[in-house]
């Protein structure tokens, strides 16, 4: 008769080295065949200037102050790291990232509500 062991011990393995990376905002879709969802986790923020132009006068000074720059957009999009998740890990993830962005809320709340009592 064997024994049925009644827990799964699971281990969380770190590599040294692995990146952090910051993530504001996700494009994506499904696959064209349906099999697993592509998420591109970029972190958003203003477009740096292609090029920027100074006015030099006759005396050979650039004037800082009287900038001009040529941007190829207003928001640039850094695609950090390119998630590929089977459909039903997608939706298990996107469950416990919900789950996990309201408790951050909840905690920021009633930190902030701590803060402001005297």
């Amino acid at each position: 008769m064997s024994h049925q062991p009644d827990s799964l011990k699971i281990v969380y393995e770190e590599p040294e080295g692995r990146p952090v990376l910051p993530v504001t905002g996700a494009y994506g879709g499904p696959t064209p065949e349906g099999s697993a969802v592509v998420a591109h986790l970029y972190v958003e923020s203003s477009t740096l200037p292609s090029i920027s132009s100074a006015p030099i006068d006759a005396r050979g000074v650039v004037d800082l102050t009287k900038t001009q720059d040529v941007k190829r957009a207003d928001v640039s999009r850094r695609v950090q790291a390119t998630l590929v998740l089977p459909a039903e890990t997608a939706i298990v993830v996107g469950k416990w990232l919900q789950e996990k962005g309201e408790q951050a809320i909840s905690v920021r709340q009633q930190r902030s509500g701590r803060e402001q009592k005297p």
